[in-house]
């Protein structure tokens, strides 16, 4: 089982990955263990990885990219949509000759991490989901009005 079929000796690499009509930002740090493929909370950049990566260390293999209209781009897309950021999971990794990997979604990423990860359980070997990802039906109409109710408060 391949895990990354490009070698540590590709290390940090930084570059422009094709996607669609437009083209990611990507940092691969080609460390020799299990890659980690990091995906960012909406508004973030993958700047926002870099303690992250610190703290773990140089024995994973850290790939990081700035979503589309986020961070570093080369021009606009005409597709915006969630889908479109899922599809960019894959476009990533095969760019990166990754054919699994573990994927760190934060936020907006979380639920990007969780449905790439339901969709290719082959591929995924696992995902570390942070405030993000709740099941979508978990909110009943009687906890939404306790938020609104806080919310109205706070306001």
């Amino acid at each position: 089982m391949t895990t990354n079929s490009i070698s540590s000796a590709d290390s940090n690499w930084t570059g422009m990955v094709p996607v669609d009509d437009t083209a990611l930002a990507v940092t691969d740090t080609g460390g020799p263990g299990i890659p980690l493929l990091y995906l960012n909370g909406q508004f973030a950049t993958q700047g926002y990885w870099r303690r992250v990566l610190a703290d773990l260390g140089p024995e994973f293999r850290h790939i990081t990219y700035d979503e589309r209209a986020r961070g570093k781009k080369s021009k606009l897309s005409a597709d915006y949509s969630f889908e479109a950021c899922v599809r960019d999971v894959d476009a990533v990794l095969a760019a990166r000759g990754v054919d699994r990997a573990l994927v760190v979604g934060w936020s907006y990423g979380a639920f990007v991490g969780a449905h790439w990860a339901s969709r290719n359980p082959d591929r995924a070997i696992g995902a570390v989901l942070v405030d993000g990802a709740q099941p979508y039906d978990w909110l009943d109409e009687a906890m939404e009005q306790r938020i609104r109710k806080l919310f109205r408060r706070l306001g």
